[in-house]
């Protein structure tokens, strides 16, 4: 895939023996000119020994995850690469498979990442896991500058499926209610604009991941905004349960996996690597 940028978020560079592999295992495969560390402004003065560019953001983004999250729905965050077409984040416990010209299977959607599964029902629950992921630079600005949204009947099916546990539900109504709350206050508050995309971006990330934005909330901005199938994405990444995720793909490895050194999923991997 050409026009691809290679991003490896991190808050520091001692990197441990299986974040040296995973990073190893990339620049024996892509040229280093279009990798970046994504950094925190606060070791911009470190000195680096990987010969790869930086790219550094505010020290909040990398304070905790939720943060993190915050970052990854940030306008800013994307604008830094608009020169590319695509990004993929590769954090430091992912693991290259397959070389980069398998990636042009995916060059149609705009979010590629790890589908998640229902380990009892043996199928997928529609979020994509953003660790190792495939991300189109415009789309995705787009999809934050939108002040539209669009409902359809598939959205509210995926949103239905994925929150309808008890748990999930409650707290889906208590990120709702919070929002509610603020856009009210906004709209009688003269000196404030109230908008229900900007403040619904503004809280998502204190309570869900970045990626399960991108998976399900998306398509809500930007109604042609392409989120893969999960079905074809398990082609793209392993993340949990990578044994059950290895038989949905006919017995074949993907392009890369995430989260391969814990030990839970070590005990898989370490076949392979």
């Amino acid at each position: 895939m050409t026009n691809l940028a290679i991003l490896i978020p991190t808050h520091r560079l001692d990197l441990n023996s299986n974040e040296k592999k995973t990073l190893n295992k990339l620049t024996e495969n892509y040229n280093k000119e279009h990798i970046y560390f994504i950094l925190p402004e606060k070791i911009k003065n470190t000195q680096k020994t990987f010969h790869i560019n930086c790219s550094y953001f505010d020290d909040y983004y990398f304070s905790s995850h939720r943060n993190y999250n915050k970052l990854l729905l940030s306008k800013e965050f994307f604008e830094r690469f608009l020169n590319y077409k695509k990004i993929l984040i590769y954090q430091l416990d992912c693991y290259l498979i397959k070389n980069f010209d398998y990636l042009d299977m995916f060059s149609e959607y705009d979010f590629v990442g790890s589908p998640h599964i229902n380990k009892k029902k043996k199928n997928f629950n529609g979020i994509l896991n953003g660790g190792l992921s495939l991300r189109s630079v415009k789309p995705s600005l787009e999809v934050l500058n939108s002040s539209s949204i669009y409902l359809s009947y598939i959205t509210i099916l995926s949103l239905i499926r994925y929150f309808r546990s008890l748990n999930r539900l409650k707290h889906f109504m208590t990120f709702i209610f919070k929002i509610c709350n603020l856009f009210l206050k906004k709209l009688f508050n003269k000196k404030s604009e109230a908008k229900f995309n900007a403040i619904f971006l503004e809280i998502f990330p204190n309570y869900f991941n970045e990626d399960i934005f991108w998976s399900l909330f998306s398509v809500m901005y930007k109604k042609n905004f392409n989120v893969i199938d999960p079905k074809v994405a398990v082609k793209f990444g392993f993340d949990k349960d990578p044994e059950e995720l290895f038989i949905l793909n006919n017995k074949k490895l993907p392009f890369g996996c995430h989260n391969c050194w814990s030990e839970e999923n070590n005990k898989f991997w370490k076949k392979y690597f």
